[in-house]
Parts: C-alpha cells; structure tokens; sequence
C-alpha cells in the first residue's frame, strides 16, 4: 500500500511545479514532448491558455487577446488564434479545439457556431511522440457534421450545457437547430466529436481532405 507521506510528497511537488509553471507564455516554443508534460501537470484552466498560445506560436500566430477586438465584438466568442499581419475578425480568426485522449477522439466542446468565427482547428495529440491538425472552415466543419447525422446512427451532437431541450431533439430536429445556430436565431453551446478508431472511413476522409502542417495554416487562411 503506497503510504501517505508519499503521497503527501508528491502533492507538494506538484504544487510546486504548477507555481512554477504559472506564466504559461513562458514555454509556447518548446518542443511537442515537452508541451505534453508541462500540460499534463498544469491547472486545467491555465492548459487550457498554454495549449493556446503553444499551437499559436506553432502555426506561426498569436493568441487573441480581447484588446485587439473590437468592442461591438467583445461580447462574441471570437476564437483563440489569428493569423497574418493583422487581425480581421471573419476573415483570420481561429477557434482550437484539442483533445488529448487517449481514445483516438478527434473534435472539441462548446462550438458557438453563431460567433463569428470562420475556421476551426482540430488538434490531436498522439501519445507522446506525435501529433495531427485539421483545418476546416465553419461551412466544411457544419458539411461534416450533418453528413454523419444522416449517413450513420450516431448523435449529430450533444449539448455543452447538458441542455434538456436539445436532448429531447430528433436527428432531423438537431439538424435544423444546427442551422439555426449558423443563422444566429440559436445561441447554443454544442459537443462534436468523432472517433478514429470506431469510425476509421470518417477519420480517412479527415486525414484526406482537412489534415493540414503546421506550416501552411498561416497561409490557407490568408488565401481563401
């Protein structure tokens, strides 16, 4: 049986570590196998801000930060990254959504797709060694979405808010709602996520069609 003061121990270490580890900004540029384990042991709000401005300065942006939004905006969800010379809300703007499971997911929690946000990186970190992007545009990422509600038995989503109406939807009901979201008539917070290793076709046309390098973001963004 592990003893207490062990455990005592180790809580204090970590403690420590976190302490240290507060100015998240600090380590944005250091190697994948070092972001993991600084993620790991931070507070979960403050991975989420490091995850953030890591994947920034990886894709070679910034994290937003609320002064540079306008203020007819600053009640919006903007998204957490931009890309380019300046700033254009609608234009550059991009919203992360990471996962670090262990269980091959792929897709993010509490998309407002009524915010004016155009494109959405997917992050997934694999294990400790590797890790993939995938780029999609609100337009392609709401494509994706309504094609696994019909083509497959799957939930075309779930509330972030453990919303009672929205799980009382039908498939057909959720669809419709989805493009009311888009049209701004909805303001809901919605979970999307799809598994590689249950939904291996899904993850192929991913991997296909949206996977991207860190490296031509910046510039896929600018161009379209």
């Amino acid at each position: 049986m592990i003893s207490l003061e062990r455990i005592i121990a180790s809580n204090k270490e970590v403690l420590a570590i976190r302490k240290e580890l507060e100015k998240v900004s600090n380590y944005y540029s250091v190697p994948y196998r070092e972001m993991i384990e600084y993620y790991n042991v931070m507070k979960p709000k403050a991975a989420e801000r490091f995850i953030e401005g890591w994947v920034a300065t990886l894709i070679g942006g910034k994290k937003i930060e609320i002064s540079l939004v306008p203020e007819e905006l600053k009640k919006n969800d903007v998204g957490d990254i931009w890309v380019g010379d300046n700033l254009k809300i609608g234009k550059n703007n991009i919203e992360l959504k990471s996962t670090f499971r262990e269980t091959g997911t792929i897709g993010g929690g509490q998309f407002r797709f009524n915010d004016p946000v155009p494109w959405y990186l997917l992050f997934r970190a694999q294990g400790i060694e590797s890790y993939e992007l995938f780029l999609l545009s609100k337009e392609q990422l709401i494509s994706e979405i309504v094609n696994r509600a019909t083509t497959t038995t799957f939930s075309a989503y779930q509330s972030s808010q453990g919303s009672g109406i929205i799980n009382k939807l039908t498939q057909a009901q959720k669809i419709d709602r989805l493009y009311e979201n888009l049209t701004g008539n909805q303001f809901d917070k919605i979970n999307w996520y799809f598994n590689t290793n249950t939904e291996q076709e899904l993850y192929q046309h991913f991997k296909e069609k949206y996977k991207i390098d860190a490296n031509d973001i910046k510039a896929k963004v600018n161009l379209a």
